[in-house]
This record gives C-alpha cells, structure tokens and sequence, in this order.
C-alpha cells in the first residue's frame, strides 16, 4: 500500500514562503546587491535555508528539509520523463515494474544514493507513486493498443513521402475536385460483438456479466466508401454463406448490396463487382474520373478489377502496406465510432428480444442503427484532413508519427517493380493504377 506523508508543520518549502522567493534571494546574493541576512528579510525566505541552498554546488529545485528528499535531483527526473515519452512515442512504453526496474539502473549507474531495493534491483511502489504525482501533466498510465511490427515497420517517412509524391502528381493530372476522391475499405462486423458498453453493478463484485448471442458468432464483412465533402456509397456485405439470401437487406441502409461467399471475406472475384455498385453511384466515366484511395490487399489487384477501372474512369491509389491505421480516412476517423454504435445496437437487440441469438438476418438492420449515426459529413471531412489527403497536406505526420519505424530502420534495398500490361505494380510501395507505362 502507498504511503501518503503528511506535512506536520509548515517550516520548508510550501511553508511561511515560495521557492520564487528563494530563487529571488539566491539570485541577489550571488550578483552581490546584498548579505544573505538582507536577502533572507528581503524575500522572506528562512536565513538557515539560504545558506543550506547556496552551499550546494547545483542549485536543483525543490530540496527537501528533513528526511524525506528525492532521490533524483531535478535535471536527472526531467531525463528519465523524456525517455518514458520517448519510448512511449516509439510504441514501446514501460509498464510500472519495468519503470522502477529502470529507475534502480539510472541511480546505479549515475552514483545516485537511494535506499532502493538492491535484492530485487528495483525502486518502490512508494517512489513510484510520488513520481507520478510529481508528472502527472506530463505522464499517465493508459492502456496501449496491440499493434503489429509489421505496422510498424510499413509506416514510416520513406513509404509516406512516395504515397505523397503519386497524389500529387495525380491531382496535377486530373485536377480532382474533393467531391471525386473517395476511400473504400471493409472491416467485420460480428453477430457477437467484441465490444461492450459499460454497465451498472454491485461495488466491489468480482465479476460482472452481459448477456451476447453466443459464445462464437459468425463475421459479415461491410464495405464502407465515402468521400472528402462528406458523402457516402451504399454499403455492401459479404455474407459467410454459399447462396445469397437478399432478404437479409431488407433492413440494411438504403440501396445496399449483398455477396455470398464461403468464408464472408472480399475475394478479387467480388471487387469487380463491388467497383460496378461504386461506378454507378459515383457517375465515374472516363471524361469525369474519381480517384479511389484503397489499401493493397491482394483482393483488390486483380486484373479484371483494373480493367474494369481503367474503362470507367476510376484512379486507384493504393496506400503503403500496413499504414492504414494511420493513413485511411475510414481508419482514423469511421470505423472506430461505427463499431461503437454497432455494439450498442447489438445490446439493445438482446434487451429487446430476449432468449433470440443474433444472426445474419439481423445484421442488416443492427448495422443501419450504426451506420446512420456514424456515417456524417464531419466525420469523412475529418478523415480526409487528418490524413492529408484533402486538403493535400503532405506534412500532417511529423518525426513524432515515424519514430516507431525508427526501432526497426533498416537500409532500404531498391524495390523491383513488376510491369505488364496493368501497369506498374509492386505490393511493397504506394502505387497507382491508372494506365500503362508510357501512356
């Protein structure tokens, strides 16, 4: 249990006077203006406490009367906040064992006098609690996300400025107004979900329980496409079933579209169909084209649906790999208040229709109960800006974004890029789909 002294008296700092006061009184007797009787009266600082502080060779402040002081001085604290940011920066954050572990090598290594735990080579839970209080408006114990090396390593500076550099050169190109850039992407939506909202119960229960479908439920895929004025496609599902059933649509949002496929995932079979729902909702055509910023997933690079792009007027611009965490609009800004949504439409299904699981028949309208509320035009204008893909703002990611890649930088090897007639293609960099070389 941490233990929270309490001042007794108010002699020290914190006391009778400000450690302003006697940064004032150090100042005036080190110029010479006057005797540290003189600046001790002056500034209403302790005499004693003026001399015990201009005795010291560093001046580093607060310094504690009596027993209890800090074990780092002010300069070497402000060190170890700077390297749990900077390690928190690259997603490699210290937990709190990990934090006092660090904390009894910093003393050791720097000749610091601790009473610190030497068996177990670390500092207490009471150092620990008053460093936190200390830097608490600089430093907070949160819970991380799991995220991949391979994320890591896919978003970095080199990988950005060539994704930066093919936008660019397309908006010279085809003068996009941002009512034609569009970003689609899929993401799963569960008959179980994964998420729950928070509930009331009894204080101190050890266990707390929310009743869902089923223990494990099946996962229809959704594609979501929306634009940077804040317009959006009809969505599509892919249900994991042989034969489609068109009546699960019948509460889906408005002009939706279903596939069936085995596993309910998007295969480079269904995208082509999908780009036909896209073209005719969008009015794509080769004399008025859209651009369509996707992830490379291979479902997504098949010949048939670059054909089908090139006849239509549709621009694909592929995101580096791993990135889109960061990089897609429907990432950073949709999918997150979506499933939010989703979940809570799903609980209030079960409150509402108790003792029935939830299946494919209802994802439909569970998924419209969400997607009204979540698909806005500030959400897709948001996403956009906060990309940099509208406005063009190549600059939105600074060090701070690409310091994770930093941990596992490696010289860069020239890509091979493998040609034909679909163009240039190399799933290792941003790529664009638009014609053939030399056209």
């Amino acid at each position: 249990m941490v233990r929270h002294y309490v001042r007794k008296t108010s002699r020290g700092a914190g006391g009778n006077w400000s450690m302003e006061n006697m940064r004032l009184a150090i100042a005036a007797v080190k110029a010479k203006t006057c005797s540290k009787n003189k600046a001790a009266a002056d500034f209403g600082v302790p005499e004693p406490t003026l001399r015990r502080y201009l005795a010291k060779e560093e001046h580093q402040f607060p310094v504690s009367s009596g027993r209890f002081r800090p074990v780092f001085n002010s300069e070497k604290e402000k060190a170890l906040v700077d390297y749990l940011l900077e390690l928190s920066n690259r997603f490699f954050g210290m937990t709190t064992e990990q934090v006092r572990r660090l904390a009894f090598e910093f003393a050791e290594r720097n000749g610091v006098r601790h009473t610190f735990d030497r068996n177990l080579r670390m500092a207490g839970v009471d150092w620990l609690a008053s460093f936190r209080e200390r830097h608490k408006s600089l430093l907070a114990l949160r819970s991380p996300e799991m995220t991949s090396l391979g994320r890591i390593q896919g978003f970095n500076e080199a990988q950005t400025h060539q994704f930066f550099s093919l936008l660019r050169d397309l908006y010279k190109k085809h003068n996009f107004l941002p009512s034609r850039i569009y970003n689609v992407d899929e993401t799963g939506v569960p008959t179980v979900p994964t998420k729950l909202p928070r509930v009331f119960s009894a204080k101190g229960a050890k266990r707390v329980a929310k009743v869902v479908s089923s223990e494990r439920g099946k996962t229809v895929t959704l594609i979501c496409n929306m634009n940077a004025v804040g317009n959006f496609v009809p969505p599509a599902f892919v249900f994991p079933r042989k034969n489609m059933r068109y009546e699960f649509l019948d509460s889906a949002p408005t002009e939706s579209i279903g596939f069936a496929q085995k596993t309910g995932w998007m295969t480079q079979e269904l995208f082509p169909q999908y780009l036909e729902h896209f073209v005719k909702h969008t009015h794509a055509s080769v004399d008025d084209p859209v651009l369509l910023v996707l992830d490379n997933h291979s479902s997504h690079l098949s010949i048939a649906a670059i054909d089908y792009c090139r006849q239509h007027g549709v621009v694909m611009l592929t995101l580096p790999p791993h990135s889109s965490h960061m990089m897609q609009p429907l990432d950073v800004t949709f999918f997150g208040p979506f499933k939010t949504y989703y979940s809570q439409a799903c609980d209030n299904w079960m409150v509402n229709h108790p003792g029935r699981p939830i299946t494919e028949c209802q994802t439909g309208f569970l998924v419209k109960q969400a997607y009204d509320r979540a698909a806005t035009v500030g959400i897709a204008v948001k996403g956009f800006q906060e990309t940099g893909i509208w406005p063009y703002n190549p600059s939105v990611f600074t060090a701070t974004h690409f310091a994770p890649s930093l941990a596992s930088d490696r010289p860069q090897q020239p890509a091979r890029a493998e040609s034909g007639d679909c163009g240039t293609v190399n799933p290792a960099t941003p790529t664009t789909l638009e014609s053939p070389p030399g056209m």
